[in-house]
């Protein structure tokens, strides 16, 4: 396997941030081989190399909190002058990275957490976590796409899983996912030649903008124990 820098592998595997990797790095709280290196460019082999996480890094107090993404703003990795989620945070929360990822043109629920264990295992468990979405189109939509939806759209590129549908409007209907392809609901409505003017994710597994009682903007610091046990992971 090829090497790649090691805060680009915590990252993708989401343990941890790029920015908090290097602080790790700084501190010494990562050992490659048995080696602490500190040097500003560390290669590694995920395959081949033995990568050590100190108990210090893990000794930062975890943090989990619900935000609800605004329209217009990048969960992560923005280019040129757009928004990110962490610009719109204070300070305290700088650490953090979000849990999956919501596109730019879509708002709602979105979880951050400095502990990339929880993180990786919230995205890679074997159980399907369900996702809800309230979706409004541009004309009214009709009973047999959403027969389609629900029996498992076959599309050229990708064969998805059902989806459940409660429609709520002429032009308004609730999307239940539990696998979260790239930009999924947007080529679904766009295979029947539907614009999306609105798309918000309204609930995430057991967590809902209702409940937590979130407006666009805002953002509400959650137990991390709670939240593990919401997840059914071990705290």
């Amino acid at each position: 396997m090829a090497k790649v820098r090691l805060q680009k592998y915590f990252s993708q595997q989401k343990i941890a941030s790029r920015r908090k990797v290097e602080e790790w790095i700084a501190n010494g709280w990562i050992k490659i081989n048995g080696i602490i290196d500190r040097g500003p460019v560390i290669l590694v082999d995920p395959v081949s190399d033995i990568i050590e996480i100190l108990d210090p890094a893990f000794k930062e107090k975890k943090k989990v909190i619900a935000y609800f993404k605004p329209f217009g703003v990048v969960s992560n990795c923005p280019q040129g002058n757009e928004q990110e989620i962490k610009d719109l945070l204070p300070d305290t929360f700088q650490s953090l990275s979000t849990i999956g990822r919501l596109d730019k043109d879509s708002e709602g629920l979105i979880l951050l957490t400095n502990d990339g264990v929880l993180s990786n295992q919230c995205l890679n468990s074997a159980q399907e976590f369900e996702k809800e979405y309230e979706v409004t189109v541009d004309k009214p939509l009709h009973h047999t796409h959403l027969e389609a939806f629900e029996l498992g759209l076959n599309m050229p590129d990708m064969k998805l899983k059902p989806v459940a549908t409660r429609q709520t409007a002429s032009r308004k209907v609730c999307l239940t996912l539990k696998e979260g392809k790239n930009r999924q609901i947007r080529r679904m409505l766009e295979f029947f030649d539907y614009t999306i003017h609105r798309l918000i994710r309204t609930r995430y597994h057991t967590l809902t903008l209702d409940q937590l009682g979130l407006s666009s903007g805002e953002w509400l610091e959650q137990s991390h124990k709670e939240i593990a046990s919401r997840f059914k992971l071990t705290d």
